[in-house]
């Protein structure tokens, strides 16, 4: 399945593309390469582009392709209804699959694709540079994105009502 490059979401980052490197590309491929060989039923993005699926969590299939965009592919489990997958800008949900793919992948060098803290932002004070919340101290496990900086792990008074 080929992704529309030119679909416009609502809201709009400030970037519209990370930038990968040549490094990070091959160990991407190799990724890729097992997530393809470990599917059970072909995946339709993975085959179709040069991607990696990030994560899989909350409804939402994220996907990093080799040219930098992020592919969400939206999903209702309980419905099995489906949107078609599509390029995003949003940097909410860029943040949310990188930070995500960095621990779920053990590629902790996809977080250095972020946007890096604006001058007129501060440090989250709810997960500091760590980006994702432990739900348990007992289980490494047991995580999730932080809910305040969305996996900046920066805030701006913009961002957070």
């Amino acid at each position: 399945m080929s992704i529309d490059d030119d679909y416009a979401p609502d809201s709009v980052s400030t970037t519209t593309s990370l930038t990968i490197g040549p490094e990070l590309i091959a160990r991407l491929s190799l990724v890729q390469t097992q997530q393809i060989a470990s599917r059970k039923s072909s995946n339709e993005v993975l085959l179709h582009n040069d991607a990696v699926l990030l994560t899989n969590r909350s409804g939402v299939a994220i996907f990093l392709r080799f040219d930098g965009n992020v592919i969400v592919w939206d999903y209702d489990g309980l419905s099995g209804d489906r949107r078609d997958p599509r390029v995003t800008e949003d940097i909410e949900q860029i943040a949310f699959g990188v930070v995500s793919g960095a621990k779920e992948l053990q590629l902790p060098e996809l977080r250095e694709l972020l946007p890096k803290q604006p001058e007129n932002a501060s440090g989250c004070r709810q997960c500091g540079p760590e980006r994702i919340f432990y739900n348990s101290s007992q289980d490494p496990d047991e995580w999730t994105v932080c809910p305040f900086c969305k996996g900046l792990g920066w805030t701006v008074d913009s961002i957070i009502c």
